[in-house]
C-alpha cells in the first residue's frame, strides 16, 4: 500500500511517555488531519516521522518502504517533505533563493559540473529561479518573489516553507500548524493550496489548530491526546465524539 503507515508508533522522553502505541495511514491524495489538545503529542508524530526523533518503538513506511531506521535526507529522498511549527527559513537569503533551496536535488552542481558543462548549470539555475517563482505564485506570494525573506511577515513566511517543500516535488508533505499567522482570507486560499496539493497525489499529514480549516479539508481526522491515539473517522463525525469534546475542553 502506497502513502503514509505507521504502526504502534512509541516515544519516550525519560519517564514521560510522549507517544504511546499510535497507528495511523495516510493514503496518497488524502488530507489527513492529526488533532489534538497542547501536549498531546502531535509535533512529536510529525518529528518521528520526518526523522528528527528515532522512535523508542514501532515502524514508518513510506510508500512500502520501512523507513523507521532512516534520518531525514534519506526520508527527503524517498519524497518526504515538511514544514515546521517553529520557522526554519533562512532569513539571510532572498524569498526565492529559500524556494530554490527544497529544489536542489534535482541540480546536477558540484565542482567537476561546473568546469565540465557551465551552460547546462547556468541553463538549471534559470530554470530553478523560474520554478520556484511559480511556486510562490501558487502559494499566494507573488507580492514577495523580489523580496528578501528577513523583509517577509510571518503569515507569509509560513507560506513560504510550503513553498520550498513543494520544490522538492514530494510525494509526502507534512504540514505543521501552516495556519498560524494567517488572516481568516489567506487561510481560505491555504485550504485550497493544500486541497489542490493531495488532488496531485501526495499523501498530506496535516497538524492544525484552526479547526474550520480542518474541518473543511480534511480527508480524515485522528485525534491524539497525552499521546494515544482518542478518535478517528471522517470531520463531521469526530467533531461530535464526546470524547473528543471531553479532551478539547478539559472536562
Amino acid at each position: 500500500m502506497g502513502g503514509i503507515r505507521l504502526v504502534s508508533l512509541t516515544r519516550r522522553f525519560g519517564g514521560l511517555m510522549a507517544v504511546d502505541d499510535f497507528s495511523m495511514e495516510v493514503e496518497p491524495g488524502q488530507v489527513v488531519s492529526l488533532i489534538g489538545p497542547n501536549g498531546a503529542g502531535k509535533t512529536t508524530v510529525l518529528n518521528l516521522v520526518s526523522g528528527y526523533y528515532a522512535p523508542s518503538a514501532g515502524q514508518i513506511v513510506l510508500d512500502g518502504l520501512d523507513v523507521t531506521g532512516l534520518p531525514p535526507h534519506r526520508r527527503a529522498q524517498a519524497g518526504l517533505q515538511r514544514t515546521f511549527q517553529n520557522l526554519q527559513i533562512c532569513l539571510n537569503m532572498s524569498a526565492l533563493e529559500n524556494v530554490m533551496l527544497g529544489g536542489h536535488g534535482a541540480l546536477s552542481h558540484g565542482v567537476m559540473a561546473t568546469l565540465l558543462r557551465p551552460w547546462r548549470i547556468r541553463s538549471e539555475t534559470r530554470n530553478a529561479r523560474a520554478a520556484a517563482a511559480e511556486l510562490m505564485r501558487t502559494v499566494g506570494l507573488a507580492s514577495w518573489i523580489d523580496a528578501h525573506a528577513g523583509e517577509m511577515p510571518y503569515g507569509a513566511l509560513k507560506r513560504l516553507e510550503i513553498a520550498r517543500a513543494l520544490a522538492a516535488a514530494p510525494r509526502f508533505l507534512l504540514l505543521d500548524e501552516p495556519a498560524a499567522g494567517l488572516n481568516p482570507s489567506e487561510t481560505g486560499d491555504l485550504g485550497e493550496l493544500i486541497r489542490s496539493i493531495a488532488s496531485a497525489g501526495v499523501a498530506v499529514m496535516l497538524v492544525e489548530h484552526d479547526m474550520k480549516l480542518v474541518m473543511s479539508i480534511s480527508t480524515r481526522v485522528v485525534v491524539l491526546n497525552f499521546g494515544k491515539r482518542l478518535a478517528e473517522g471522517l470531520p463531521e463525525d469526530v467533531r461530535t465524539e464526546p470524547e473528543v469534546i471531553r479532551a478539547y475542553l478539559g472536562q
